[in-house]
């Protein structure tokens, strides 16, 4: 009988990408079948509402209710029954419950190769889970096109000493929360770095890129001269448009957001990059040792 990873989506496209990247890369590991919950977690996300981003061309198997509900009812025992280890095996099954972790287990691949079936819960935000197989699993996103044409059309502005700042403020989520992502990053970050590029690699050309509406905020938080990118100003596009416009910088400054986190990973996986990446994340090997090197 054929292996089957179970994966419940949820979060904005960084995090999609994080968790589909995790996945499919045990389906070639582990010659299994990858079984997609792609509803039930946008469906129950009222806090930041955010929606099935994946690109079209990423294959799966799309659960059934009756697979949902059986998933369901797993992360409402793994709350009830409190357990220390990041997984849980009962028969030839296994739960991997990776937000009880800080960072990538050594023994991921083993404890998982003898199940028969694997539950993925959480966002898997580390590279170690895929990386094996990434050009694999990010072939097609690497050669993609952008479709809207006004950002296409800046797309082609972008040069060597064009410089990203990605922003994330987290201004979708509750106060009391915050601090689970692993905290704000400070303009006294972005600035310290945009500062520093200036002064070393002579780099002029900034552009913010940031989800936050209050734009003239950002204009009055950044010290140097910059243009801001956002569907708050007229730049409309997908989410999959931005992380293809943004994957063709070369000259990084991001917060830990994800979606930045994709953004430059894309990019350097068609060539070298500069970049200096907020080391805030929750897990502690989501930043790449080889990034934020000789910044």
């Amino acid at each position: 009988m054929k292996r089957k990873i179970y994966l419940k989506l949820m979060g904005g496209l960084g995090n999609q990408l994080f968790q589909y990247a995790c996945a499919k890369n045990l389906s070639i590991e582990l010659n299994g079948e990858l079984i997609i919950d792609d509803k039930s977690g946008f469906f129950f996300d009222r806090i930041f509402k955010r929606k099935f981003s994946l690109p079209k061309f990423f294959k799966y198997k799309r659960m059934h209710l009756k697979e949902i509900f059986l998933f369901l009812i797993i992360i409402l025992l793994k709350k009830l029954f409190f357990y220390k280890s990041f997984f849980l095996k009962f028969g030839n099954s296994i739960i991997i419950d990776e937000t009880k972790l800080k960072n990538y287990p050594k023994s991921f691949q083993n404890i998982v190769s003898n199940s028969q079936n694997i539950f993925l819960i959480g966002f898997f935000q580390s590279e170690k889970y895929f990386f094996k197989n990434k050009k694999k699993i990010l072939k097609k996103i690497i050669s993609q096109k952008i479709k809207n044409k006004k950002l296409n059309k800046f797309s082609k502005t972008i040069d060597k000493n064009s410089v990203l700042v990605g922003i994330r403020v987290f201004e979708d989520a509750p106060e009391g929360i915050k601090k689970n992502f692993g905290g704000i990053e400070s303009f006294r970050f972005y600035n310290k770095y945009m500062m520093q590029l200036k002064r070393r690699s002579k780099l002029k050309k900034f552009y913010i890129f940031s989800t936050f509406p209050d734009l003239d905020y950002l204009k009055k938080k950044i010290n140097i001269k910059s243009k801001i990118i956002s569907k708050h100003s007229n730049y409309l596009g997908s989410d999959l448009d931005y992380l293809i416009l943004m994957s063709k910088f070369k000259n990084f400054i991001i917060s830990n957001s994800s979606f930045y986190w994709w953004a430059a990973y894309i990019s350097e996986m068609k060539g070298d990059i500069k970049i200096k990446c907020s080391n805030k994340f929750v897990n502690f090997s989501t930043v790449p040792k080889r990034w934020n090197l000789n910044n």
